[in-house]
């Protein structure tokens, strides 16, 4: 690949779009479309432009394909190239309350906390998920948890917050998105979190975190295996997002509230009318009982506070 790359660096074309890409991208970033390249071509110019634009990117760079298996294939050859990369992948939208894994969209997490946090060089998506809609950086900071050995903890006060943020209580931890709550003992599987030690060495990545406590004090914290149920490296502080993505507050419950109405009086289909009623009870229903919304994604633009993935990635500076 260094030949290859070393051959693309030298084409006066080359030259020529990696002065524009810097010229331009210093101004207003806009998407780049590269065409006509077979994939070997392709990928050295991709791995020549993604070191060459490091100097004036403030970020990760995105990176769309056509499908997800062009977008597999990209991220494996970045990896074998020394980038951070990330695969973000689109969200299936559920228009009725069924029991679904969260595993896609705790992955889709896993990717825009590791934004947060600066992980990544590249990411590499479809055209339909970097379109999608999903939590603002300056959201998805605020709704972060952070737990510190020295703080007090009020276990029954801790878990109600992992509910709102959108974690499920199991009897065991064995997956991310679920904590348990068993006497003295909490643990946590966040789907990402960032994770110190006594000597502030930093770990990252989604792992299982263990609480011990004594009354309202930390007695010890660490990470352990869900496998095993053991603790494989103590730790002195936490920080970990929430479990969805979407988390439904006061002000989006009123902004539902308002569409629904807006729908309501606009439709003249009695069908409709009634769904719309039955929809609204049930959401007010969920709200007032703090039970998780199984189906916000098909009202998203209506009620939650919620950017395109692609702009959230070209104005990497409101994540770093």
């Amino acid at each position: 690949m260094s030949l290859l790359t070393e051959l693309i660096r030298q084409d006066p074309e080359y030259l020529q779009l990696l002065k524009t890409v810097e010229r331009d991208f210093r101004l207003q970033p806009l998407p780049i479309l590269a065409s006509g390249l077979c994939d070997g071509a392709s990928d050295a110019f991709l791995v020549s432009l993604l070191e060459d634009s490091n100097a004036f990117r403030n970020g990760a760079a995105l990176l769309i394909c056509p499908e997800e298996k062009d977008c597999v294939r990209m991220l494996g050859m970045l990896e074998r190239y020394g980038f951070r990369a990330a695969f973000y992948m689109a969200r299936d939208l559920t228009f009725y309350n069924i029991t679904a894994s969260h595993e896609y969209e705790h992955e889709r997490l896993r990717v825009l906390s590791g934004l947060l946090e600066g992980d990544y060089d590249a990411v590499v998506t479809t055209p339909d998920a970097a379109l999608g809609y999903t939590v603002p950086p300056q959201k998805l900071k605020q709704n972060t948890l952070l737990i510190t050995e020295t703080d007090p903890l009020d276990p029954k006060r801790f878990a109600k917050q992992l509910t709102e943020a959108g974690y499920v209580r199991v009897d065991l931890v064995d997956s991310p998105g679920q904590f348990a709550l068993r006497g003295g003992i909490v643990d946590v599987y966040p789907p990402y979190g960032v994770f110190l030690d006594a000597d502030s060495d930093e770990k990252r990545g989604s792992h299982a975190l263990r609480i011990e406590l004594f009354g309202d004090e930390i007695d010890r914290m660490g990470l352990f295996d869900p496998e095993t149920q053991r603790m494989t490296q103590t730790v002195s502080s936490a920080a970990f997002p929430p479990a969805r993505e979407l988390l439904p507050d006061k002000e989006a419950l009123e902004k539902l509230k308002k569409a629904v109405s807006a729908q309501f009086r606009a439709t003249r289909d009695e069908r409709a009318c009634e769904e719309l009623i039955r929809k609204a009870r049930r959401s007010t229903a969920r709200k007032e009982a703090r039970v998780s919304f199984g189906s916000w994604t098909n009202i998203l633009p209506w009620s939650i506070p919620s950017v395109p993935v692609c702009s959230i990635i070209s104005t990497a500076k409101d994540w770093l």
